[in-house]
């Protein structure tokens, strides 16, 4: 049997558990748009600028004159996920307003 350290053993779950959760979403979003008889590029438009934020976090990261990773990680992950927090709440209120 594998003797992993609980740190590992949390971190295995949590991808494990948003690995499934990714997968129901995508096919909870495919039966709805399905129904409505809508085409899938329109439930995908939503992830551009999460897609998009990611890629230039990702850009930040590699690129960073300070190596923003090294010397200040907790304020990368702060920021990250206020960015990610304020384009997702973006999105949400766009899609309710449309509706």
């Amino acid at each position: 049997m594998v003797n992993l350290p609980l740190n590992q053993v949390f971190v295995l779950a949590t991808i494990a558990i948003t690995v499934a959760n990714a997968w129901m979403n995508f096919y909870n979003s495919i039966q709805v748009l399905s129904k409505q008889k809508k085409h899938i590029v329109e439930a995908f438009t939503s992830l551009f600028p999460c897609f998009m934020l990611l890629c230039i976090i990702m850009a930040w990261m590699v690129f960073s004159p300070t190596e923003i990773v090294k010397t200040h990680p907790r304020m990368l992950i702060w920021v990250s996920g206020l960015l990610f927090c304020k384009v997702r709440i973006g999105v949400e209120d766009n899609h309710f307003e449309y509706q």
